[in-house]
Formats: structure tokens, C-alpha cells, sequence
């Protein structure tokens, strides 16, 4: 294919024309524009017209949603697990009471018509003790709970109590704030303990370092009865966490603390901001996602929270898997430290 210098019009064939051509390319994420002009910037035509046009596609598409599928998946299918788990271990013990309370509970949702028994209740069925006698003694989930945590304080004796009202109570509580992520028993305030947290801030300081490009230094708390002093962050953190009251207590103790950082040359900028949010996030109070990785859209966190692990799994699809480790491990942090 050549043109004609002289008509600006494109031939088939072969040629001994030297003219320069000079080819544009306009690349969006929808669409390519492309023209065709020569050595003074007219357009020759081609088949007719102008050599010019533009190719529309449908847009490409990060894989943002596809994680976000796919991080869905997992979360439904370890708490699957869970509850497998758990229906196994009280097996035992409700199958020779109630032979029907699991096929009850998983029909719960089903028309009368639709489930397996015929009846209306959907966990107690007993002759002397239906749903109406267990919503009498425990109107929600957390009255059971309560109620299982310290039975001597209650003001009720409810009518029946056995391995299913313990199985409806263990089994809320792992379905959305259970995991197994530690091995072996957690020993409240033991070296074991200890052991495990220092291992998890370890790990959090170099992912800090490779993701954040600084890690927490010198730390330096003010007291109104004592002098400024030096003090082992790791030592504070796991003070502040295992403190009992409410979350202002803890904000008041990190507004004592000077906390140096290890910066790299190029950074420090907006460190403070990130250190802030960062230690807000472990100590269980709301924190920003936002300030932290440096993401345009706010997303706000807070640890101890019934609805933790899926903000934590869609956060993972809205700034990035690579800072799923900052987040379980600062979540990881929080939980050893409150036990």
C-alpha cells in the first residue's frame, strides 16, 4: 500500500515512492483513535475516506472484583468449617435428646410446608418446651449468652437448660468472631503469651518497613509524677491492650507516649498521619484505612467489632491483598491482648 503525494490518496501495489507517513495513535482504556497524515499534516483518504477513525472496546476491568468474589468464597468456607467443627464436638450430646435440632435449624429458613417436619418451630419442639418457652427466657442470642457466662447473678430460672441451649450460644459466637489461627492453649497473662506477642510485633515491624518504609523506634512516656522515660513499645502496647475499662482509657495512655519512628531518607512526609491511624487500629479504636495506604476513598476500621473479619476481607479488595498481613496481624495483636 502506498499514496500518491500528489492526491493524498492511498493505492494498492508496488511503488518507488519515498514519502514520509506520519501514523497517530490516541490509546484510551475504551477506545484506539489512529490518523494518517503526511510530511505537511493533511490527511490522505483511504477506500474513499479520510484515513482516520477510532476502535471502541468494552473497558478492561482490575481484578478487584474477581478478589472480592474470591475472598467471599474463603469467608464463607472457613465459617462453614467452623460450624462443622462445632456440630461434630456436641453431636454426642444432643443427638440422644433431640434427634431432629440440626435438621430443625438448617430448615429454619424454609416455608412450614417445605421442611422436613412439619411444625413450626424452628429449634425447640419438645412437648414441654417450643421456641415460644426459649424466646420467653432468652428474647436474643446475647440474654442466652449472658445468662450462660454467669448464671448465678440471673434473676430467672429458665425452663429448661441443656447441651442445645450451649451449642446456640458457642455457635453464634464462632460464626462471626471465631478463629484458629493460634496453635495449641492461650494462657492468660503467661510467658506463653508473651512469647506469641512479641513474635506478632516482630512481624508487624517488617511489614511495616517493606510497606510503610518505617517501623516504630524510641518510645518515650510523660507521667504527671515522673519524668519522661524511655519504655519498650512492645511492653506498652501489650499493657494498653490487657488494660480492663473503656476505650478513652486507652487513647489517654497513647496520648502519653512520644513514639519515635525509623524512617527511610526519602519518606516521613505523611508518616505521622499513618502512625496515628496505625496505632488507633491496634489499640481497637475507629481508624481510617484511608491514611494508612495512602488511598483515595475513606474506609474506616474497628477492631472488636462483630462485623470485623468482613471489613477486614473487603478492605483487602479495596486497597490491595498486600495489606491483608498489616490487617490480621494488628488484628491478631488486638485479640492475644485482650485475652
Amino acid at each position: 500500500m502506498f499514496a500518491d503525494s500528489k492526491s493524498d490518496t492511498f493505492k494498492t501495489g508496488n511503488s518507488d515512492s519515498h514519502t514520509i507517513w506520519y501514523l497517530g495513535l490516541d490509546i484510551g482504556t475504551s477506545s484506539v483513535g489512529w490518523t494518517v497524515t503526511n510530511e505537511q499534516y493533511h490527511i490522505p483518504r483511504l477506500r474513499g475516506q479520510r484515513a482516520w477513525g477510532v476502535r471502541l472496546f468494552e473497558q478492561a476491568e482490575t481484578s478487584a472484583n474477581r478478589r472480592m468474589h474470591r475472598i467471599a468464597r474463603r469467608r464463607c468456607y472457613r465459617r462453614a468449617e467452623r460450624l462443622k467443627y462445632l456440630r461434630q464436638i456436641f453431636s454426642p450430646y444432643i443427638e440422644p435428646i433431640d434427634p431432629g435440632f440440626f435438621g430443625r435449624m438448617k430448615d429454619s429458613f424454609l416455608w412450614s410446608e417445605d421442611k422436613r417436619e412439619q411444625q413450626a418451630n424452628s429449634l425447640f419442639n419438645d412437648p414441654d418446651y417450643t421456641d415460644k418457652d426459649f424466646y420467653h427466657d432468652f428474647p436474643t442470642i446475647f440474654h442466652l449468652r449472658d445468662f450462660l457466662m454467669d448464671p448465678a447473678s440471673a434473676s430467672f430460672t429458665p425452663k429448661k437448660l441443656d447441651a442445645r441451649h450451649y451449642y446456640l450460644a458457642i455457635h453464634h459466637i464462632i460464626k462471626y468472631r471465631g478463629h484458629f489461627l493460634f496453635e495449641g492453649d492461650i494462657e492468660i497473662n503467661t510467658d506463653n503469651t508473651r512469647v506469641k506477642f512479641a513474635e506478632l510485633y516482630q512481624r508487624l515491624q517488617l511489614e511495616l518497613r517493606d510497606f510503610l518504609h518505617f517501623t516504630f523506634g524510641t518510645i518515650y512516656e510523660s507521667k504527671s509524677d515522673e519524668v519522661t522515660r524511655e519504655v519498650d513499645f512492645e511492653e506498652v502496647l501489650l499493657e494498653i491492650l490487657s488494660q480492663r475499662g473503656n476505650l478513652n482509657g486507652k487513647k489517654a495512655r497513647l496520648k502519653g507516649l512520644n513514639i519515635e519512628t525509623d524512617l527511610d531518607e526519602e519518606e516521613g512526609e505523611n508518616v505521622e498521619h499513618a502512625k496515628g491511624e496505625l496505632l488507633k487500629y491496634l489499640i481497637g479504636a475507629k481508624a481510617d484505612l484511608a491514611k494508612i495506604t495512602k488511598c483515595e476513598d475513606k474506609f474506616e476500621i474497628q477492631l472488636g467489632q462483630a462485623s470485623t473479619e468482613d471489613k477486614i476481607a473487603e478492605a483487602s479488595g479495596s486497597i490491595g491483598e498486600q495489606w491483608q498481613p498489616i490487617l490480621e496481624i494488628g488484628k491478631d495483636l488486638y485479640n492475644l491482648g485482650i485475652v
